[in-house]
């Protein structure tokens, strides 16, 4: 079909709900994502992700929700003033 990039979900950690679209930590790597056994850390195996991805003539375009996050971020307690309730 001649597609070249891969849309992938978040893959920050997410906030108790467990919505892909609910994130407590824009910094951190979902664990459940990364491969336990690795000797990569977590910024190391999406970055590996990405060259294998390459490496198949695509390219990876990772959903960045900065709209919205969880309400046991630690930002909801850092910065209340960013937030509409």
């Amino acid at each position: 079909m001649g597609f070249d990039w891969v849309f992938v979900n978040p893959i920050q950690q997410l906030g108790g709900s467990g919505s892909l679209y609910s994130i407590a930590d824009y910094f951190a790597i979902n664990k459940t994502l990364l491969a336990s056994r690795s000797k990569l850390g977590a910024a190391d195996q999406v970055r590996a992700m990405a060259e294998t991805a390459k490496g198949h003539g695509l390219l990876l375009m990772i959903d960045l929700v900065i709209n919205h996050c969880a309400e046991d971020s630690d930002l909801v307690q850092r910065h209340p003033e960013w937030f509409v309730r």
